[in-house]
């Protein structure tokens, strides 16, 4: 009878084991956001992390909702081509926001108004003004 416990434990550590093998996994940056310009609460540092957090301004890394990191992935797979080339858009005369995406990739600068040319620009500007906001406490 003493088989059984013996065996239950062995399982169970077996189990237990498997488990938090996953637990501890290292995810790498999905992408870094600078955001910087003349309007109030414009200048932000966003860290979105491919295992499903945020960091703003270099503070602690909080868990980030689903589809704000499938949004994330999605804006980066489509903005792959520019970040390899690290293209640049010149500053808008007009802009009052700029930003520089840091990705596993490569890297891409724009202003806000490069969104009204490019879709994908103008989902990354989206996305950055609901982590700021929602994430960040911002009021931008």
């Amino acid at each position: 009878m003493r088989r059984l416990p013996l065996l239950a434990t062995i399982v169970c550590t077996f189990a237990l084991a498997l488990v938090s093998a996953g637990c501890g996994a290292d995810y790498s940056d999905l992408f870094l956001v600078r955001r910087t310009g003349v309007l109030p609460d414009a200048d932000v540092q966003i860290v979105v992390n491919d295992g499903g957090t945020i960091s703003c301004d270099r503070g602690e890394f909080r868990e980030l909702p689903s589809r704000m990191l499938l949004d994330g992935r999605d804006i980066m797979r489509s903005l792959r081509e520019d970040l390899e080339f690290g293209k640049v858009h010149p500053r808008a005369p007009n802009a009052q926001l700029r930003f520089r995406i840091d990705a596993p990739d490569g890297t891409i600068s724009f202003s806000e108004t490069d969104g009204a040319h490019d879709e994908d620009l103008a989902r990354l500007v989206q996305l950055v003004r609901e982590l700021s906001q929602q994430m960040c406490g911002l009021a931008r």
